[in-house]
């Protein structure tokens, strides 16, 4: 399949699954701009790099064409420097979704990543990292993630007033960060029971 109908395809289905989710109000559709392995492992290189941020605005003002609020699309930061893309979320008005989690394994600045993108942030993705001997492990509790990074995390989430997703894919992890996080803020319903 040649790449202008690959991309005609992929903005099909986005706006197909935006439009079977529109009868519960989403907050925000997150959008994983991925970068080729290839790129990402020559960033240095400017002339792949500029025709991979060209091919997303292409992709981007194919996809924008159809939506009305630009703004209700948030874009992830991802395992490359999130300075690659922040012309582009300024330009289309987008919102930005920070994966903590993510911030931390790639060795990003949490922080100033908040700080910057603030106004634009619509949903934090929260979950543990876990630096083990021989890799680093993300997705897993938020009692897995070294106290220095919980900090910045709770420094963040009590100056944060939007959307917090706990991104974990089992029940175990989940209720182990509720319980982590019911230690440090209010309102926390900890234990999720299995049904």
């Amino acid at each position: 399949m040649n790449p202008w109908k690959k991309r005609q395809k992929a903005r099909d289905t986005l706006l197909k699954v935006m439009d079977l989710f529109e009868p519960v109000t989403p907050t925000t559709h997150t959008l994983h701009l991925d970068m080729p392995p290839d790129i990402k492992n020559d960033t240095k290189n400017q002339s792949k790099l500029e025709k991979w941020i060209k091919n997303t605005r292409q992709g981007l003002e194919s996809l924008l064409k159809e939506i009305v609020d630009p703004s209700i699309i948030s874009i992830e930061t991802l395992d490359y420097p999130f300075s690659f893309i922040e012309t582009l979320v300024e330009e289309f008005n987008l919102s930005v979704c920070i994966d903590a989690g993510h911030q931390i394994k790639y060795n990003y600045d949490l922080v100033q990543t908040f700080d910057k993108h603030k106004l634009r942030t619509s949903i934090i993705h929260l979950h543990g990292v876990a630096f083990l001997d021989d890799e680093i492990k993300d997705h897993t509790s938020l009692d897995k993630l070294p106290e220095k990074y919980f900090r910045q995390v709770q420094m963040i989430l009590e100056n944060f007033t939007g959307v917090v997703s706990l991104e974990v894919f089992n029940i175990e992890n989940l209720n182990r960060s509720l319980s982590f996080l019911s230690k440090v803020f209010n309102n926390i319903v900890p234990n999720i029971n299995k049904k």
